[in-house]
């Protein structure tokens, strides 16, 4: 057996759609239209294995897709990964290896300096970097939590209408540059969806406040039925103001003779619990969030940090998958930016692993519990709050699935 990988071709398009079915199941009804792989934003890879007799196949493919995420109030090149599918007679054959050399390569070629995905089974994406790093969350609440929040003092709810969707954007736009590990939602990944919001879901409610500005919108639908068993699921709830979120809640929750139960799309803490006035709020599903830091030097330069901070830390990488990356670093923080250059090995220097750079990068875990996890070593412990003042921060925040 050989195996070639390389970026598919629309000759591959059918072979991916039937492998993609295989792993996530196939459509109820067969679809009428071609398969397709074309689309600006992304690049399939796959793993072609040869046998014996000369045949050849598509044995595993994956997906890059081109996003940017926010770490510390900078914009920071991410190679999203998706469809990630090995045929049931190739698995345990080392496909994954060679088309995650292929895939991060092309991916680091273009600029990306950290690589995200959810995964399935997470023990698979740890020798390859990946670590996990947050959840993206799906939470009940009832209904009658939401009317029993305290009414706004100021502005007004209404339906969006379609010149609200620049302001919707926007709004994102400024809850996610402050927090931790959301996508900017812009680029050839997002073409054309800040458009289709309006009729993509039952309702696009937005808050506004006395003065005409959009602070605050909620997309939502109604779901079927009413009395018990019956559910709002709002798929994103943000807002700019305390009277913003009251509006959207209690609109939400006058839905409460009908539909008992608000579905909501959640991660790390949302500032919806401290708008809740009661303690209800169920986890009933959680995926998995994992990062992985391909380019060392590129990643801790390109994401922000916490300004008036200043620091000169010097650090090793080990074990990293992309081999490129291990050795000696120097990273110099000031005015909220940091420079890392290559350096030479100090004795004694903290070395972290590839999973404990990508916790360390993203805040995830404090340097003692890297410790006692295995994922960093050397270095003076009584010096890890250095880093933890540099790196620590919100918890990751994720509020699309790919």
């Amino acid at each position: 057996m050989t195996v070639t990988v390389r970026p598919l071709t629309s000759e591959d398009a059918e072979a991916s759609r039937r492998l993609g079915w295989e792993a996530f199941g196939a459509p109820s009804t067969p679809p009428t239209e071609p398969a397709s792989i074309a689309g600006d934003g992304k690049a399939w890879y796959g793993a072609f294995v040869t046998g014996a007799d000369g045949t050849e196949h598509l044995g595993a493919r994956m997906l890059d897709r081109f996003f940017d995420s926010w770490f510390g109030g900078r914009r920071v090149a991410t190679a999203g990964i998706a469809g990630v599918t090995t045929a049931a007679e190739d698995r345990g054959q080392g496909l994954l290896s060679p088309l995650f050399a292929e895939l991060l390569a092309g991916a680091r070629k273009r600029g990306a300096v950290i690589s995200s995905l959810f995964p399935t089974a997470p023990k698979i994406y740890r020798r390859f970097g990946y670590e996990v790093v947050g959840d993206l969350l799906e939470v009940e609440v009832p209904a009658t939590s939401l009317a029993g929040v305290e009414a706004p003092a100021t502005g007004r709810v209404r339906r969006a209408i379609a010149a609200d969707l620049p302001a919707i954007f926007d709004c994102y736009t400024a809850w996610a540059a402050a927090q931790q590990g959301p996508l900017t939602r812009d680029g050839a990944a997002f073409a054309g969806q800040v458009e289709q919001l309006l009729s993509e879901f039952t309702g696009v409610t937005v808050a506004e406040d006395d003065h005409g500005k959009l602070v605050g919108y909620a997309l939502w639908d109604r779901g079927q039925g009413y009395g018990p068993g019956s559910m709002i699921t709002v798929d994103e709830l943000i807002a700019s103001t305390p009277d913003g979120y009251r509006g959207l809640l209690r609109t939400l929750g006058s839905f409460s003779s009908v539909t008992p139960t608000i579905k909501l799309g959640s991660s790390g803490f949302d500032a919806v619990r401290a708008i809740l006035p009661a303690l209800d709020w169920q986890v009933v599903k959680r995926s998995p969030y994992m990062i992985n830091v391909i380019d060392v030097a590129g990643a801790l330069s390109r994401r922000g940090y916490h300004y008036g901070y200043e620091a000169v830390l010097d650090f090793a990488v080990a074990d990293h998958f992309v081999a490129g990356n291990n050795g000696a670093y120097r990273l110099r923080i000031a005015g909220g930016r940091g420079r890392c250059e290559r350096s030479h090995a100090e004795p004694d220097q903290r070395v972290f692993t590839a999973r404990g750079l990508a916790a360390l990068f993203t805040g995830a875990l404090p340097l003692a519990e890297l410790r006692t996890t295995g994922l960093l070593t050397g270095g003076d412990p009584a010096t890890d709050s250095a880093w933890d003042g540099a790196f620590g921060g919100p918890a990751v925040q994720i509020r699309d699935y790919f």
